[in-house]
């Protein structure tokens, strides 16, 4: 394997080797990180008040969910928009 390493030029890049994606983006990772990780927060929204008609764990379960769904989707715009390759194309 190393001798195949040293065949290949040094200026190319990889298929994985592309512009790293804003600091607001990685910032935004982990934020969802820490609300999908940090049971406490979820612990305190428990009660018996509905928010919106919906109970609060679930408020919680969901907003964090679209949280994190709103992170992949920006993520992969910022990519392409730096110029970032679509799977399968070459």
């Amino acid at each position: 394997m190393s001798a195949l390493a040293n065949v290949r030029p040094k200026s190319i890049r990889g298929p994985f080797m592309r512009v790293p994606l804003p600091r607001f983006i990685k910032i935004w990772f982990s934020l969802d990180l820490f609300l999908a990780l940090f049971p406490p927060l979820h612990w305190a929204a428990s009660g018996t008040e509905p928010i919106f008609g919906v109970p609060k764990p679930l408020f919680y379960l969901y907003g964090t969910s679209l949280f994190i769904a709103a992170s992949v989707v920006a993520a992969y715009f910022c990519d392409k928009s730096l110029g970032g390759a679509q799977s399968g194309e070459r």
